[in-house]
């Protein structure tokens, strides 16, 4: 499945995020907190986002090919994944199988894998998929222990301000307050901002 990303300023659809779901034959589509578990328990986190990355790609490819003006897929990246020493050849490898260029890929990164990136291998993974061209987004912002150091360190192009801070900004002025406060650091820091969990 697809989520779009809006533009504020515009109104236009500037990307989509790709998230895993499962078409369960009884239960209808589940989230990811319905199988995620058994996936992880299983070691088959990896394979999904594998399967994540190659359909994401190919819907680009598919959108290019049918003149549809879409910018960027983001695609969640896992610690395991970003701790595995080929993940920068492998990545090369499929946006080069599917002719798409680096910066319209963006590598989500949760807030918790940057702040504890005591992994050699992932802060060289983050940093060589920046270096590549890679947009890099740091997720669900604001519910985890990232500084502004490790913003800076990552070279993180935008922020996911977390649902739980976007829910109630239509009715509720101390969540306005946050968010309003994230926006201008994140202005200031002249990195971009995309509002998560926003239904209605």
């Amino acid at each position: 499945y697809f989520q779009p990303q809006l533009s504020t300023d515009t109104g236009e659809v500037t990307g989509f995020e790709a998230l895993a779901r499962w078409n369960h034959p009884e239960r209808g589509v589940l989230a990811p907190a319905e199988f995620m578990p058994t996936i992880m328990s299983n070691g088959l986190s990896e394979r999904l986002s594998e399967v994540m990355l190659v359909n994401a790609l190919a819907a680009l490819r598919h959108w290019d090919r049918t003149d549809q003006r879409v910018a960027t897929v983001a695609v969640n990246f896992s610690r395991e994944e970003l701790s595995n020493p080929s993940l920068v050849a492998k990545l090369k490898w499929e946006l080069d199988r599917f002719d798409i260029a680096p910066n319209r890929l963006a590598v989500e990164i949760l807030e918790s894998v940057v702040a504890d990136a005591r992994n050699d291998m992932v802060v060289q993974n983050i940093g060589a998929l920046a270096q590549m061209g890679c947009m890099i987004d740091l997720d669900d912002f604001g519910t985890g222990h990232a500084s502004i150091a490790n913003i800076r360190r990552f070279a993180v192009d935008r922020i996911k301000i977390d649902k739980t801070f976007v829910a109630k900004v239509d009715s509720d002025p101390s969540q306005q307050k946050i968010v309003s406060a994230v926006l201008s650091m994140a202005e200031r820091l002249g990195i971009a901002t995309v509002a998560e969990g926003v239904e209605s």
